[in-house]
């Protein structure tokens, strides 16, 4: 009879158990980023999956069976964009789905989110950026392109903004607003405490801009390089900063040329830079090739990471990395840069 008792325990501790690990998750996201500030504002009052697997490469990513069934169970659908995420257009028209793309309101070249800070006016149209030998400011180019006249940001030059909109931090505090608000309306009777966390994460993404930005109006617009695609033009204009990338297509795994790498690394030694920056989770097999060439002319080349949020490696979701925590990285490497 104990024996009985036992089989019916571990029988039905195994279908409890069962159950919770296919239990439907309330918000199902695509990225990093759609995570980053769902879970940061339900905490525990809901369950948040993301479908993107932590380390992996976010321009790759297609969805399983499991996946476009989790999509449809979950009360919230969130998404980066159909022109990141072509796949999505194949799911039909969804209701309970938030297109971040298109849920903020767009504030380039005019910092509608921010305005001017103690006073100081930001003309960026009639700003007097230029340079005697740059003309293209605040903005990513890549280093095969000459610096004469504005670029247009090739791949990034779209009618609703950067693909990589969510690297200006401002724009982001605004994805944390559409996100609540679609959030309360799926759990209205914990709308205070979505309110309340919203508004706390916002507040230390802004502290951290406000702070960079003052830092950044002190400084000669400085140039930084990048040994990755053109992933952080929408933070470049924002704080004035110009990035000389490896290539100026979007993807992380477009082609390279030998010819790219000869002119990078050209760059870095006119302007004797000391620091290149690379990507997350991509193998730094240039940036390193570069380094060593360099080393070789009797130049130290110092290599430091500039996230672009894309994703997050599997130690960092289990250390609870966040979106702020990496503005935070960045910007102290990027300090390190500009000051050496």
């Amino acid at each position: 009879m104990k024996r009985l008792f036992a089989l019916l325990a571990t029988a039905s501790l195994m279908l409890m158990t069962g159950c919770q690990a296919q239990q439907k998750p309330d918000i199902t996201v695509t990225s990093f980023i759609g995570y980053d500030i769902a879970h940061a504002i339900v905490g525990d009052k809901m369950t948040v999956e993301n479908m993107m697997p932590w380390g992996s490469e976010m321009h790759n990513f297609e969805p399983s069976a499991r996946n476009i069934t989790a999509i449809k169970d979950s009360k919230l659908f969130i998404f980066v964009g159909e022109e990141q995420e072509p796949w999505v257009k194949t799911l039909g028209t969804q209701d309970h789905a938030l297109d971040l793309s298109k849920s903020y309101e767009l504030a380039a070249h005019n910092h509608g989110a921010v305005e001017a800070h103690e006073g100081e006016e930001h003309h960026h149209d009639e700003e007097s950026h230029t340079h005697e030998k740059e003309n293209h400011t605040h903005e990513t180019t890549d280093a095969n392109h000459s610096h004469e006249g504005d670029h247009a940001h090739d791949d990034h030059d779209h009618d609703h903004g950067s693909l990589h909109y969510w690297t200006d931090p401002t724009t982001y505090v605004q994805l944390i607003e559409s996100v609540k608000q679609e959030i309360i309306k799926i759990d209205p009777s914990n709308a205070t405490y979505y309110e309340t966390q919203a508004a706390a994460y916002s507040t230390r993404i802004m502290t951290l801009h406000t702070e960079f930005d003052r830092y950044m109006q002190s400084q000669d617009h400085p140039t930084v390089y990048f040994s990755g695609h053109n992933a952080m033009d929408a933070f470049a204009d924002r704080y004035h900063l110009t990035i000389v990338s490896l290539t100026q297509d979007y993807r992380p795994n477009a082609d390279l040329t030998a010819q790219q790498i000869l002119t990078l690394k050209t760059a870095l030694k006119e302007a004797n830079a000391e620091t290149l920056f690379i990507e997350e989770l991509v193998e730094p097999r240039v940036a390193k090739t570069i380094q060593d060439s360099l080393k070789q002319d009797g130049m130290a080349l110092e290599i430091k990471e500039l996230h672009g949020y894309h994703n997050m490696s599997q130690d960092q979701f289990k250390a609870n990395v966040s979106y702020a925590d990496l503005m935070q990285q960045n910007i102290e490497n990027l300090k390190h840069a500009i000051n050496h």
